[in-house]
């Protein structure tokens, strides 16, 4: 991510878990919180499965090939320069990515976003698939 980031904490969430970061450095000018990461990991539900068959239909968002079973990145609530949440489909479970807090295209570029949520889904796929 480019900025250092204190230990995670663990919740349950919805039969599942939810990690979240935050950074260490002061908030992005603007902001009254510093950058975040969150990663859940949670049981596999129609309506989720429904969902992400809708992003990856779209052409709105974004299909991120070779990530687990289905990788869409969510562009709902913005454009296809910049999207949100990535959702990982792993079997019976899925994988949400997201960072928050952040100024773009000041503190992250389009690319950089991606990237990043990209290479942390692809390490947490590695640790579900152990």
């Amino acid at each position: 991510m480019g900025t250092p980031m204190a230990d995670g904490s663990e919740t349950g969430l919805d039969g599942g878990t939810l990690c979240t970061w935050l950074s260490t450095e002061p908030p992005s000018e603007g902001l009254d919180e510093p950058v975040n990461l969150t990663v859940a990991l949670v049981p596999m539900r129609p309506a989720a499965q429904q969902k992400f068959e809708l992003l990856a239909a779209s052409p709105q968002d974004r299909v991120v090939p070779g990530l687990g079973d289905l990788a869409v990145d969510d562009c709902t609530f913005g454009d296809t320069d910049h999207c949100g949440e990535l959702y990982v489909v792993i079997g019976d479970q899925y994988l949400a990515v997201d960072m928050g807090n952040f100024t773009w295209p000041d503190d992250y570029a389009t690319s950089e976003l991606l990237g990043i949520v990209t290479g942390i889904a692809d390490q947490a796929i590695f640790r579900v698939r152990k």
